[in-house]
């Protein structure tokens, strides 16, 4: 090569590198580096997307790549139609290359399967929720709750696109091995495929017709995966099949973002990536573009901790950008919405607040808090019905009221029966239902009851008889204690927020009516409208907003997983971290973390995850946020206020307690009541418990 042409080969490349001058050292090393496999880590905010649209142009205008031989593959439909749009918008004169998910990848391979081969293609079934419901209700032939319906699809999912095939992977409540048969032949009768047989199919095809994979090999020289950490193994393996002959395979992800392990996402493809692929490149994204500096300290030491991940250095792009990250502490859970409702007031003209949450069950309340509060608001679409509506605990709230006005409705008892008489044969039930007679006697009348089973039963039908008779607050905690818990105290989620929604509420009428118009709402396809947004952590990857509220800082949601005994239980805590980390990183300027100390008059665990957000002063780092720690004001909307008078006798008293149920106070001394509840005595703080709603006079 002589001198002229050397000068040329520089003097392009320096023009080439002025293309990309708005692009860091880093981003423009990942958009030159178009041979051979290579990884590209990129943490949060770090500016992914815009590398991927930029290496693509590049391998269009300078190297001139035909558009249809580059393949860049998505996780999903948006971050496919989002890639599409930010193409068209940067190089609107270029012809655009093939953005896939893939799902509508394997789909085309199939297609062209079935042409080279000349079989009959299958249908796409879209929606397989609505079929394994039917058949888990045949299989269980009663009521299939939303919780077993997620975790029996989630069961599907997993095994299918980990290991290529539908294995009996063991779901409570349900006998798997039947269900796949039973699924299998559903689908097979009707030559239907779901989206996880599209992967295994193709899968398949590639590797029993040659002359497709060779094909498809050809045709896309350069593959591209975005968002790799959220593949699973088959989807993985198809990818690679297709750049195996070229070698220039093109992977962009951040490992401590995985957090679809329960869709069978692992973030191995980025952790074993040189193993897998001898004399790769591996590059490191580690400046954040959205996030101020306080709120990427902050979410680097909440993944600190985990083992399963490369070390990253990431640091703000603007080291002087103010910011926040402050700890909420609420008086009770319930008081989030209040709390969230006055920031959404708060909100500066033109900036967005996403309010967060780990899953749906904290929906209604926030929904409910901020229309009281007359704030518009936008709900996630990906989040759906919350799965509160159709648990257990709503089902013998519902049937606990109806039985209460109606003691003949056999619907309701049936969902009750349990509760009530605990093995009552089904052909008693069916007698008393064609009476159409109150069930109490038609109990009585029917079976041979010994002296503690008649006491127990009388119990019981004063009990029911009751509800309709006490405002909603009372009545709501009594029947989930009754007909949910069952006298084994101890609140959950979904019992918390049923409780919430009583908060203010006079009658059970009012009650049912105001879960009715809730379900409704919720239900609807109108996600809403306005800057503030309603998701859960899920739902909200790939998103950004000035401020982030995160709600329900406290053990047993955030992380779910208590023990980290087994290496299984290690993995979860670890995706939950995971979890943790995608929801801080969604902040650009503030960062509230919510957390109170009391549940409904219970103390509430907090969090381990506030230890890490806010250590102790003496142990903080270097790159340590300023901590603004907020006690808040508020007091849940309850039947009594704060009050320094003297407090009412109660003494010989009935009263309800949302957690221990019904209760007969034997005596009162210095604020501290001594109260006889059915699993034994309890010293209750009498003051505290008015204060925050958690007891109440029987019939009040």
């Amino acid at each position: 090569m002589n001198e002229l042409q050397q000068r040329f080969i520089r003097a392009r490349r320096q023009a080439i590198a002025l293309n990309y001058q708005h692009l860091n050292d880093k981003q423009r090393e990942a958009v030159l580096s178009t041979e051979g496999p290579l990884l590209l880590l990129a943490g949060a905010g770090s500016g992914k997307t815009t590398v991927i649209v930029c290496r693509t142009a590049y391998l269009l205008r300078e190297k001139k790549i035909p558009a249809g031989q580059i393949l860049t593959l998505t996780f999903g439909k948006q971050s496919q139609l989002d890639m599409d749009r930010r193409f068209a918008a940067l190089f609107p004169e270029m012809e655009k290359p093939r953005f896939s998910t893939l799902h509508a990848l394997s789909l085309s391979i199939l297609r062209r399967y079935c042409e080279i081969t000349g079989g009959a293609m299958f249908s796409l079934l879209p929606d397989s929720a609505p079929v394994v419901r039917e058949l888990l209700r045949k299989q269980i032939n009663g009521f299939i709750s939303e919780e077993l319906l997620r975790n029996t699809l989630s069961a599907l999912e997993c095994e299918a696109v980990q290991t290529g095939k539908h294995t009996a992977q063991s779901v409570e409540g349900c006998d798997m091995e039947q269900l796949l048969q039973d699924y299998a032949l559903y689908k097979r009768e009707r030559r239907l495929m779901d989206f996880s047989d599209l992967l295994r199919y193709a899968d398949r095809a590639l590797e029993r017709v040659p002359a497709l994979l060779a094909e498809l090999q050809t045709r896309y020289p350069y593959v591209q995966i975005d968002e790799a950490q959220d593949t699973s193994p088959i989807q993985q393996r198809i990818a690679g099949r297709i750049a195996q002959q070229t070698g220039n395979l093109f992977l962009v992800g951040d490992e401590d973002q995985s957090i679809y392990g329960f869709r069978g996402a692992q973030p191995d493809i980025l952790m074993k990536f040189e193993s897998d692929h001898p004399g790769a490149t591996i590059l490191f994204l580690e400046t954040n573009y959205r996030s101020c500096p306080e709120i990427v300290a902050a979410a680097g030491r909440v993944i600190q901790f985990n083992a399963y991940r490369r070390i990253k250095q990431m640091h703000a792009a603007e080291e002087s950008k103010p910011g926040l990250v402050e700890k909420i502490e609420l008086r009770d859970w319930n008081a989030q919405g209040e709390y969230v409702a006055q920031r959404a007031k708060a909100l500066a003209s033109g900036k967005t607040l996403g309010v967060l949450f780990r899953n749906g069950d904290s929906l209604p309340a926030l929904a409910d808090a901020l229309q009281k509060a007359g704030v518009p608001f936008v709900r996630s679409r990906r989040d759906g019905l919350p799965p509160l509506f159709t648990s257990p605990a709503m089902r013998a709230l519902r049937a606990a009221i109806k039985l209460s006005f109606n003691p003949c409705d056999i619907d309701s008892f049936r969902i009750l029966k349990n509760r009530i008489k605990k093995d009552l044969p089904n052909y008693i039930v069916n007698q008393i239902a064609a009476a159409d007679e109150d069930v109490f006697e038609g109990i009585e009348g029917r079976v041979s009851l010994s002296r503690g089973e008649l006491e127990s039963l009388e119990r019981k039908r004063k009990a029911v008889a009751g509800y309709k008779k006490l405002r909603a607050l009372p009545a709501v905690s009594a029947i989930i204690d009754d007909f949910y818990l069952d006298g084994r105290g101890g609140v959950n989620q979904k019992t918390d927020a049923l409780l919430s929604l009583a908060m203010g509420v006079e009658t059970v009428d009012d009650y049912i009516a105001k879960l009715n118009e809730m379900e409704v709402f919720l239900s609807s396809e109108d996600a809403g409208h306005g800057r503030v947004f309603l998701s859960t952590i899920h739902a909200a990857k790939g998103l950004e907003y000035d401020e982030v509220i995160l709600c329900d800082g406290r053990a047993g949601i955030l992380p779910q997983h208590d023990s980290v005994d087994t290496p299984e239980d290690r993995r979860e805590r670890e995706e939950e971290t995971r979890l943790m980390y995608v929801a801080v990183t969604r902040a650009r300027e503030r960062f509230s973390f919510l957390c109170a100390s009391h549940s409904h008059g219970a103390a509430a665990p907090a969090s381990l995850y506030l230890g890490r957000i806010f250590p102790p002063i003496g142990r903080r780092p270097v790159q340590s946020a300023p901590v603004r720690t907020f006690h808040s004001g508020f007091t849940p909307v309850s039947p009594r206020k704060n009050s320094t008078a003297p407090l009412p006798d109660f003494t010989g008293k009935r009263v309800v307690h949302k957690k221990f149920g019904q209760g007969d106070v034997l005596k009162v001394e210095k604020g501290a009541a001594l109260i006889r509840f059915a699993d034994g005595e309890k010293r209750i703080d009498l003051r505290a418990a008015l204060d925050c709603g958690a007891i109440s006079l029987a019939g009040d």
